[in-house]
C-alpha cells in the first residue's frame, strides 16, 4: 500500500532495515507480553522476511540494533552512503539530540553470553540473523530463501488453528461481556429498595426449604 502510494506522489523509496539479535527480541516479548519463544522466533522471522521482500529492488541498507547503541556515527555514514543520502542536518550539530535519545540503559536485554536455543525455529533466527548481517542488500534475498521456504510451511501448517484459536479468543471475550453484563444487573437489582425488604422473607424461605430437606 505505501508503495503504490509513493509510486503515485513520483517519490523513490529508500528502505533502512533494522535488525536486532532474536535471541534478545525473544526476551523482550516473554517478558513484555508473555510470548513463548516459539512464536517470538516466528514473529521475528516474518517480519525480516517481509521487509526483505517489499524492499527487494529498492536502495536499502541493513544495520543492526548492537551497531546503532554502539556507534551510531558510522551507522549515519553507512546509511548515507548507502542510500546516496545527504543528512539535512550535519551530525555535529544533532549529535546531542541523537545521542540524549539513543540510551542504552533502555536496552534491557543482551544476546551476549545467552544460550542459543536450539529448536528449528531459533535455528532458523539465528542463520538469518547472521545472513541479515554479513549479507550485502543485493544478496539478502537470496540468503533467505532457505528460512523464507520453512516459514511458509511452517503458516501453512498453523494458519488454521490460529484462525480456529481467535475466533475462540473471541468467543471467550463475549462471554465474558455477557457475564459482566449479568452481574451489573444482579449488582443493580441488590441495591433496590425492594430486593432489601425482602431480605428478611428470603431468609425464612432459605431456612424452611433446608427444614424440609432435613438433615
Amino acid at each position: 500500500m505505501w508503495l503504490d502510494a509513493l509510486q503515485e506522489t513520483g517519490s523513490k523509496p529508500h528502505f533502512v532495515i533494522m535488525v536486532r539479535d532474536p535471541i534478545e527480541v525473544v526476551q523482550s516479548l516473554k517478558r513484555r507480553d508473555g510470548f513463548s519463544e516459539s512464536k517470538s522466533y516466528l514473529l521475528w522471522l516474518e517480519h525480516l522476511l517481509d521487509a526483505e521482500l517489499w524492499s527487494r529492488g529498492h536502495p536499502r541498507v541493513v544495520v543492526s540494533y548492537d551497531q546503532l547503541l554502539g556507534n551510531w556515527q558510522n551507522v549515519s555514514h553507512q546509511i548515507a552512503q548507502g542510500l546516496g543520502l545527504l543528512w539535512p542536518v550535519d551530525e555535529r550539530i544533532a549529535v546531542s539530540d541523537i545521542q540524549s535519545f539513543l540510551e542504552s540503559d533502555l536496552r534491557h536485554h543482551h544476546a551476549l553470553g545467552q544460550q542459543t536455543q536450539t529448536s528449528r525455529l531459533a535455528t532458523l533466527a539465528n542463520d538469518a540473523y547472521f545472513s541479515a548481517m554479513n549479507t550485502t542488500p543485493d544478496e539478502l534475498g537470496n540468503s533467505l530463501t532457505e528460512a523464507s521456504r520453512a516459514v511458509a510451511q511452517i503458516c501453512h501448517v498453523i494458519d488454521p488453528w490460529s484462525c480456529q484459536i481467535e475466533a475462540l479468543k473471541i468467543e471467550l471475550v463475549q462471554e465474558l461481556e455477557r457475564s459482566a453484563t449479568f452481574q451489573r444487573e444482579i449488582d443493580r437489582l441488590k441495591s433496590t429498595f425492594s430486593w432489601r425488604m425482602t431480605k428478611p422473607l428470603r431468609a425464612a424461605w432459605n431456612c424452611l426449604h433446608a427444614f424440609r430437606r432435613g438433615p
